[in-house]
């Protein structure tokens, strides 16, 4: 709410002591609630605190305007941005409820959007048995429209079988396979950077 976020620029402030601050927004979808972002970044502006933000999206609501705003309001740096699949993969798995024909390609077009604004997009691909060989083909799509993008980065996580999950693979060794051939594959289109956001959106998540 309103009133909580103003708390919070409240406790930023007396806990800070004056350095430098660095928020990370996630969600659900932090974008869901944009005028929140908005009350915490111009609090923290206006009462002189420095701070940066980076970023759990989704990326359905990053559009251009929102990927300005993002990078000059709420000082965000990096953006994480989860794709499990192609087409349509992607739209079957999101069953997003917004009505939008193709968010598969919004989502697309939005990074493309938040990187021509600056910002650093990490592209995560959640990897199970059930997609696995499917993210073969997304890395080449990827790789077709963002390998010359310095400031994307793909990376690979797999998922692990927990209780309900039913898409784990027949062992271990079978996941860190298919991860290493997948990781190997984005490092060879020039995907898969061992630079300053890779080891950033580890950190941080």
């Amino acid at each position: 709410s309103e009133q909580t976020a103003q708390k919070i620029v409240d406790h930023i402030e007396q806990k800070c002591g004056g350095s430098p601050v660095k928020l990370s927004w996630f969600g659900g979808e932090p974008l869901y609630n944009m005028c929140v972002i908005d009350t915490i970044s111009e609090g923290l502006s206006a009462r002189g605190i420095e701070f940066t933000s980076i970023m759990t999206s989704n990326g359905f609501y990053l559009t251009p305007d929102v990927a300005q705003r993002a990078k000059e309001a709420w000082h965000v740096t990096t953006i994480q941005i989860t794709v499990d699949g192609t087409e349509e993969t992607y739209n079957r798995t999101k069953a997003f409820v917004d009505d939008c024909p193709n968010p598969f390609a919004r989502v697309l077009n939005n990074i493309e959007g938040a990187l021509d604004a600056g910002l650093s997009i990490g592209i995560r691909l959640n990897m199970d048995a059930s997609n696995a060989q499917d993210l073969f083909s997304l890395a080449d799509l990827l790789g077709e429209r963002f390998k010359n993008r310095p400031n994307v980065h793909v990376h690979v996580e797999p998922l692990r079988e927990f209780v309900g999950r039913i898409h784990s693979f027949s062992s271990e060794e079978e996941l860190l396979a298919r991860y290493w051939e997948l990781t190997d594959k984005l490092t060879r289109l020039g995907l898969h950077r061992q630079q300053e956001l890779a080891v950033e959106l580890r950190i941080n998540h």
